[in-house]
């Protein structure tokens, strides 16, 4: 089976290694008030025929100068990839500046000459004259024998080119390269490495200053480091030659913009990672230990004595840790926090002795977070710290009342994710396995329950093992299961461990029996005992399981999971009870964002049952809610989304498992929810995870077919197997009968092991006699394991769906794959649409591409609808500050300002026509878009497939093909250390017509790192014979804990202006680059009334919220000179502002009748 894809081609492989680090020089006109945008401001009310003006200083959520927004509607099906972006590998980057204008040379291979200090340097050829250029750099400081992962020069333009340009590179095979003399031939005679890469089509040179890279010269660079005379210092030449001409700057033209060499490298050392627990240090008297379920090790260390802000002054004062080390240099300490003062608190840090280093500033609050060690009073800049080969010491200092988790020392890694790994610290109490203490009653409240295996091997073949531990101060004793991997069975009949609640099995059973990754989670004592048996069989065996001891007041008995508890987790039961974060008897709390899935641990469906239902209330459920999914994601079918006393009462999966989503925000909490938890015969209609032979490959690869080099290995997400794919360009198999016209979801884990070249997964519909009528190909990236959701609506005459993988590259990359499900589902289209993401707050600017240029002519039409094309030859900046990268002539602009497309937001969005097209925006993640290091941000979109046919010219014939594609989206960042990535991928699927595409909403989660901070991004198509459609395009923090906080004080509203913003329309604000993240002035005002006559070319934005005194019909007025809009939000969110009120032209800051639409229409509020 070959890929029915062929490879997609990134937004990289267009622009053939131009590194895109200019800067579009975009004169946005734009705007603003020349008197005060924000001038004036009334409110009519009429409360009982009484009709009053006044001035409110708080109003909900008023947002000038944003785009439109488009009301939420549900349901929606969604795919959220929680990825972080490949973080900075774990490699050393080397770069070196050519330093001597002896360093860069010419050579004319008809005669020999070499010239050795002209201004630029002329690649291939000089006037038509071929020559070769040497480029040597000095003191390159690369080990003896390094693995070389990445190398390449950076070039600066220095005069524009546009021939067609073909050039190979060597290197020079030499231990330490000499410098170039004028000697003929001098640069020609050199001994070649027979390594070389060859830099073809290479693009044209259109912009002064720019700056490309040449293709990956690691091969050239480990052929040099391998040679068994190279040393660390060493010298090392390139050589360049070829057809074509491209002029770049020389040393002696411009020191500061000569050639650059960049590689990247692993010596196979990188010193040492290590994970500390608070608890387990040598804890000063003057802290306190407390333990819960949501630290690592199940406890934490504050300072409970009060803010003592100057350094600590003895060993009471402070937590000091002892690290051992292998490798001495400097290292990152990274803190798992919490901030108890959520806005700001602190802790001293030093090693070995030396001078305290004021960590303040961590605002982290109400879930655990990682972040590094920084000086406050350096800039808050992170810090390193030097470690000694052998025993050194740490010490975290008292200076607030900041809960301390654990730390992380490190030289070459970041933050960890989740709680990180197993601290080396803590013994963490006994450990009982169960063969040692097997017939035992044990009376303790700590330490670690084993499999017979410990911590670190599998289970042995047949066991029959029985312990019964119980509390040894009368609570009730509790296990909380941080590790679960048994033989898979559907009944269990294999390998099982079974709890009874009290001291034998003739206790009532919590759960039935666990086996698989069907893990018990937390299971608590309803008395002070519980009772485990154990049986393995004589088959397989596996890692088994590990628990942690503690003992807590008030009963448990079958499995109470609590939302907070199981965060992230698949759990696999038919019993127990599904709670809030407060359990049976407290509230949530404020600040969550949860999720878990449920499912079936046998044939049947779940069910739910809620018994208690009780959320804080709102009349889109914005405050706090919980979703709940028909499947194993978000991107499942949505049932329902729940607040207040509307109980989702009984739910019944059709797919096996059910999704849950709990958010809760900032202001109140309740009593939450309670629901017990059942399997039942049947579903709750639709479809099921039916038709697939062995979908997690238990039974070896019955069922599949595949083109060899394809094997069952253990570490499966579902089971104790996964499929790994081995072979260069082999695949994976089977076919499953289908409805023709019926829409299906396929589900399952993957991921790529080692980098390959190529690694899918793929359905491809078939008709009744096996002929190929169309594909949907899922590209797999990540390293890994993560699940997916495809979704593609079979052809009308498909009999068949062939499910599968494929694979190219090297037998050590790998594509791994688990846990197939296919079922039918929902169809996509229609207009249910979230448009919520992250903190709401949109951080882009223009990011619904509402605001164009207005010169735009629109001559063009795909179906009814208006579009203009964007290329490099016409209109290429008329979205600012959106841009094309294209293989295509043109990519299009789409007005739906007759509404006949059912696009997701406002009245506009692009497609990207053919393979490669990108679609990038030129902002710097740091300094236009101010990204913080260490944050969580969230990318949302809406993206779907559809071809446009176009003519010999790229330009749209108007018509719209009937036989549609589904097609492949990618998300790249342009790295300022590791060039442009590709960071996320999705199959997107296709539409069934134009006026009905298929929109599906995608997100990725990133952290923000200015170690390799990120300059711009692309949405790449990357499949051809399709388009691919974009809208709705959202950048937000992930956190909203901060963005609250944050919220304007009672009696003010939050006042930003940006200067320099000529112009006279809203337009010429919001697609600055600088806005909205980098305003020039910001401040509060008490008063909904700005300055008169401030200045020229500005713009504004005030914002914040309206607190009514009395219930009423109300009125909205604004005034401003140049034009103004005014936003109200029916709720406390961004995401559902509508526009109610703008000054279309110019008014004076008290003229309020000067254009009908200054003023609402009636407005109904209510009090509060």
């Amino acid at each position: 089976m070959k890929s029915i894809n062929k490879k997609t081609r990134t937004c990289q492989d267009f622009k053939q290694t131009k590194i895109m680090k200019q800067r579009l020089l975009v004169h946005l006109m734009l705007l603003l008030f020349s008197l005060s945008a924000f001038a004036g401001g009334i409110v009519e009310r009429d409360i009982n025929n009484r009709k009053e003006s006044f001035f409110k200083r708080n109003f909900t959520h008023f947002k000038l100068a944003q785009r439109r927004a488009v009301m939420l509607k549900s349901p929606e099906l969604a795919e959220e990839l929680f990825l972080s972006p490949p973080p900075p590998p774990a490699l050393i980057t080397f770069t070196k500046r050519v330093s001597s204008g002896n360093d860069d040379a010419e050579e004319r291979l008809n005669n020999g000459s070499v010239s050795r200090g002209s201004s630029d340097l002329e690649l291939g050829q000089d006037n038509n004259k071929p020559q070769i250029v040497g480029i040597r750099f000095r003191d390159v400081t690369i080990p003896q024998g390094a693995t070389i992962t990445n190398a390449y020069i950076e070039f600066t333009v220095d005069e524009t080119d546009y021939s067609t340009a073909n050039f190979t590179i060597h290197g020079e095979d030499t231990d330490d390269a000499s410098g170039f003399s004028s000697s003929s031939y001098n640069i020609s005679g050199r001994t070649q490495t027979s390594a070389s890469v060859a830099w073809n089509s290479v693009p044209n040179w259109d912009n002064v200053n720019d700056i490309y890279q040449t293709p990956d010269l690691s091969a050239i660079v480990q052929e040099i480091v391998n040679r068994g005379g190279w040393s660390s210092g060493n010298d090392m030449v390139f050589l360049i030659e070829g057809t074509g001409e491209r002029t770049a700057e020389s040393y002696n033209g411009e020191q500061n913009s000569a050639p650059n060499l960049v590689i990247e490298y692993d010596t196979g050392g990188g010193g040492d990672d290590i994970f500390l627990e608070a608890e387990c240090g040598t804890v000063g008297s003057g802290f306190s230990i407390y333990s819960d379920g949501s630290p690592s090790n199940g406890a934490y260390v504050v300072w409970d004595s009060g803010d003592q802000y100057g350094t600590p002054t003895n060993q009471t004062e402070y937590i000091r840790f002892s690290v051992d080390v292998t490798t001495a240099g400097s290292y990152k300490i990274f803190a798992r926090t919490i901030a108890t003062h959520t806005g700001n608190d602190s802790w001293w840090v030093r090693a070995n002795g030396g001078s305290w280093v004021k960590y303040n500033g961590i605002t982290q609050s109400g879930n655990w977070g990682w972040y590094q060690v920084h000086d406050a009073d350096n800039g808050y800049n992170p810090v390193t710290f030097a470690l000694n080969a052998g025993t050194n010491t740490i010490d975290f200092g008292r200076r607030e009342d900041c809960k301390l988790d654990k730390i992380f020392i490190t030289q070459t890694g970041g933050a960890p994710s989740g709680s990180g790994d197993p601290a080396t610290n803590c013994s963490g109490g006994t450990n009982y396995n169960i063969d040692a203490v097997d017939g035992q009653t044990i009376n303790t409240c700590s330490g670690s329950f084993f499999d017979s295996g410990g911590a670190d091997a599998n289970h042995q073949n047949n066991e029959d093992y029985t312990v019964t531990f119980c509390s040894d101060d009368g609570s009730n004793i509790r296990f909380d299961f941080t590790a679960f991997n048994v033989e898979n069975h559907s009944n269990c009949g294999y390998d099982y461990l079974r709890i009874y609640d009290g001291t034998s099995a003739a206790a009532p059973a919590i759960g039935g029996k666990y086996c698989g990754t069907n893990s018990p989670g937390t299971v608590t004592a309803s008395g002070s005992c519980l009772h485990f048996v154990w049986h393995s069989d004589g088959g397989y065996t596996t890692s088994g399981w590990e628990a942690d001891i503690s003992c807590v007041s008030g009963g448990g008995g079958s499995t109470n999971y609590q939302v907070n508890l199981v965060d992230g987790q698949t759990i696999n039961s038919c019993t127990g009870s599904f709670f809030d974060s407060g359990g049976a008897g407290a509230n949530y709390q404020n600040n969550e964002d949860y999720s878990v899935t449920f499912c079936s641990d046998n044939s049947d469906q779940i069910r739910f049952d809620f018994i208690m239902f009780d959320v804080e209330n709102h009349s889109s459920c914005a405050y706090d809610y919980l979703s709940i999914y028909n499947g194993t994601t978000s991107s499942a079918p949505l049932i329902g989304k729940y607040c207040g006393t509307n109980s989702p009462g009984t739910v019944t999966s059709s797919y096996g498992c059910l999704h849950f989503v709990w958010h809760a925000d900032g202001g109140y909490t309740t009593p939450g929810f309670e629901a017990a938890i059942s399997c039942v015969a049947g579903g709750g209609g639709g479809g099921s995870c039916s038709g697939i032979i062995n979908p997690g490959f238990e039974n070896g690869k019955t069922g599949w077919s595949d083109g060899g080099g394809v094997n069952v290995i253990a570490g499966g997400t579902e089971g104790s197997n996964a499929i790994s794919l081995q072979d260069d360009g082999t695949w994976l198999s089977q076919s499953i009968p289908v409805s023709g016209g019926q829409t299906y979801y396929l589900t399952f884990d993957a991921k790529a092991v080692d980098n390959p070249n190529w690694a899918e997964v793929y359905m491809v519909w078939q008709d009744a006699s096996w002929n190929d009528i169309r594909s949907a190909i899922q590209p797999i990236y990540n390293s890994g394991f993560e699940s997916f959701t495809m979704i593609d609506k079979a052809p009308s005459n498909a009999a068949y769906v062939t499910i599968g993988g494929y694979k190219e590259g090297y037998v050590t990359k790998t594509l791994v794959i688990d846990n197939f499900c296919l079922a039918a589902g929902p169809d996509l289209g229609g207009n249910n649409y979230d448009l919520s993401c992250g903190c709401e707050d949109n951080m882009l600017p223009n990011p619904g591409v509402e605001i164009h240029d207005p010169s735009l002519a629109f001559n063009y039409n795909i179906g009814p609808n208006p579009v203009e094309r964007l290329g490099y030859s016409a209109n290429n900046n008329a979205l600012p500050p959106w841009t094309t990268g294209l293989s295509s002539p043109y990519m299009f602009y789409v007005d739906d300002t007759g509404n006949t497309v059912n696009n997701p937001e406002g009245d506009y969005f692009v497609i990207l026509p053919g393979n490669g097209d990108c679609w990038l925006s030129n902002l710097n993640f740091g300094t236009q878009l101010n990204l913080v290091d260490g944050e969580q941000y969230i990318f949302c979109f809406y993206a779907a497939s559809f071809d446009v046919p176009t003519n010999g010219s790229g330009l749209p014939t108007g018509s719209a093909n009937s036989n549609q594609e589904s097609g492949i989206i990618l998300l790249e960042f342009d790295f300022t250390n590791s060039g442009v990535q590709t960071v996320a991928a999705w199959q997107t699927p296709s539409s069934e017509s134009w006026s009905n595409l298929s929109w599906r909403k995608y997100s990725y989660v990133f952290t923000y790192s200015s170690a390799d901070p990120i300059e711009n991004f692309y949405f790449t198509n990357a499949r051809s014979n399709t388009g691919t459609a974009i809208d709705a395009v959202t950048l937000s923090k992930l956190d909203c804990s901060a963005t609250q906080s944050s919220a304007c004080s009672a009696g003010s509203i939050d006042f930003e202006r940006w200067t320099n913003i000529t112009g006279s329309t809203i337009g010429d604000l919001i697609t600055n680059p600088d806005y909205p993240n980098n305003p020039d002035i910001s401040g509060k005002l008490t008063s909904f009334q700005g300055q008169v006559n401030a200045g020229n070319n500005y713009g504004t934005r005030v914002r914040g919220y309206l607190h009514p005194a009395e219930s009423g019909n109300f009125r909205f007025n604004v005034t401003g000179d140049d034009e103004v809009w005014l936003y109200l939000s029916s709720d406390t969110t961004f995401v559902n502002k509508t526009k109610i009120a703008s000054v279309p032209g110019w008014s004076n800051w008290n003229e309020h009748n000067k254009y009908p639409q200054q003023t609402s229409a009636t407005i109904a509020l209510t009090a509060g």
